[in-house]
């Protein structure tokens, strides 16, 4: 699967949330989500928890640049034992690199998917990623530099790295600090 998305830190929510109800971007959900990376270099592969009831395997690969960027993934989906098995094979033969917790307040407009994350350790953060699986590349484009500019997002610091890169847990390959 392909997505665009584009990553940005904030100080608050305030003004993108004025955005988002003064545009109906529709129902929020609240997910807590923990992950855990692992490096596979150049693929980047990390288990998901969310609310303790959803457990996903997801692999990507995204290019470290500033700006929309395109990334391609893949996610599989375990029930809590199968995704306990694979947690556990994962830790023995790749070692986990970082955990991170994050409050994810998250709503859908149209292929677009609109994360506003509270990072343990990191802060706030916009993250927009816009589903490609119906669109072209100048359609996904498009609607996700509406979105961008909707919720005023060009004056904020693009970041080009994972929340996990973020964190400086993968030598050689991160610096110990946030590259925005």
């Amino acid at each position: 699967m392909k997505n665009l998305e584009i990553k940005v830190k904030v100080g608050d929510f305030k003004s993108v949330l004025y955005a988002i109800n003064k545009n109906n971007f529709g129902d929020k959900k609240i997910l807590r989500q923990i992950d855990v990376y692992y490096q596979l270099f150049p693929k980047k592969i990390k288990t998901r928890e969310i609310n303790h009831r959803e457990f996903e395997l997801i692999s990507y690969l995204r290019p470290k640049t500033e700006g929309s960027k395109l990334s391609n993934y893949e996610v599989v989906n375990f029930n809590r034992q199968e995704f306990n098995e694979i947690t556990n094979t994962m830790d023995s033969v790749f070692g986990r690199k970082v955990q991170i917790d994050k409050k994810r307040q998250l709503w859908i407009y149209k292929n677009t998917r609109i994360h506003l994350d509270t990072v343990s350790e990191l802060g706030k953060f916009v993250e927009l990623e816009t589903v490609m699986d119906s669109l072209k590349l100048e359609q996904a484009k498009e609607q996700h530099q509406n979105i961008i500019n909707l919720l005023g997002l060009e004056k904020y610091p693009q970041c080009r790295e994972s929340y996990g890169e973020m964190m400086g847990k993968f030598p050689n390959l991160t610096s110990n600090r946030i590259n925005l």
